[in-house]
C-alpha cells in the first residue's frame, strides 16, 4: 500500500512541477528600535543613529569561482565541451555580476549534473544568503540534501523553509510530501504538509487529490 502511494505521488509530482518563479526581493531593511550606539544581535550587526537602526545582513564570502569541472565516469563525452564552456561563460559573468542570483542558481545547476554535488551545494547556499526569498533555492538545496547528499535533517529543513516562503507553490507540497513518504517512511507528516497546502491553497484540486491517495 506504502508503494503505490509513494508511485502516485512521484506521477502526480511531475506533473504539477510546473516552471519555477522567481520572487522579488525585498528591498526595504526591516528596522528597529535600539538605544546602544552598536550592537550585535544573532550575528548581525546594528548601527544606531538616533535611537533607529537598519539591520546589516552579515556578510558572507562567496565560493570559490575557480572549481574543478570534473565529469563522472558516466558523463556522455559528447558533453564535455559544451558544459564546461557554459560553466566558465557563467564563471565569467559572476566575476563581473557576484550578486547575480539567476546565475549563481544555475551555476549550482550544472554543478549538480557534473556530480558535483559539495560544489552545488556552496552555490546555493550563497544564491540562498543573496536572495532568502526566493523559494526555488530552498527547493533546490533540500532536493540534493535528500536526493545525493542523504542528510535528511538538513533536507526536511529546506522543504520546510521553501514551503515558508514560497507557500502557494503546489509543488513544493508534493515535494515534501514525497520526502516524508520515501526517505523518513512518515506518512503521518505527509498528510499534515498536505492538509497545510489545503489551508493555504483551499482552491488546489491538485493537494486535494494526493490528500485523497494518502488517506
Amino acid at each position: 500500500m506504502m508503494k503505490n502511494k509513494k508511485l502516485i505521488i512521484s506521477i502526480i509530482l511531475i506533473i504539477v512541477a510546473g516552471i519555477f518563479f522567481f520572487l522579488p526581493k525585498d528591498s526595504e531593511s526591516p528596522t528597529i528600535e535600539i538605544n546602544d550606539p552598536e550592537v550585535v544581535i544573532n550575528g548581525v550587526e546594528i548601527n544606531n543613529q538616533e535611537g533607529i537602526v537598519d539591520v546589516v545582513k552579515e556578510e558572507k564570502k562567496a565560493p570559490s569561482l575557480s572549481r574543478e569541472v570534473e565529469f563522472p565516469d558516466n558523463f556522455p563525452v559528447e558533453g564535455y565541451e559544451p558544459v564546461t564552456k557554459k560553466i566558465n561563460e557563467i564563471v565569467v559573468f559572476l566575476k563581473e555580476n557576484p550578486t547575480s542570483f539567476d546565475h549563481w542558481l544555475e551555476l549550482g545547476i550544472y554543478r549538480k549534473m557534473i556530480e558535483d554535488y559539495k560544489g552545488a551545494e556552496l552555490v546555493w547556499d550563497y544564491a540562498s544568503y543573496l536572495e532568502p526569498n526566493k523559494f526555488v533555492v530552498w527547493g533546490n538545496l533540500a532536493d540534493l540534501y535528500a536526493l545525493y547528499l542523504k542528510d535528511n535533517t538538513k533536507a526536511e529543513a529546506y522543504y520546510l523553509k521553501a514551503l515558508e516562503v514560497g507557500p502557494h507553490q503546489d509543488y513544493l507540497y508534493f515535494k515534501t510530501a514525497q520526502f516524508y513518504m520515501d526517505y523518513l517512511e512518515n506518512i503521518e507528516k505527509a498528510i499534515e504538509i498536505v492538509e497545510k497546502g489545503i489551508e493555504m491553497k483551499p482552491n488546489s484540486q491538485q493537494l486535494k487529490d494526493l490528500l485523497k491517495t494518502l488517506k
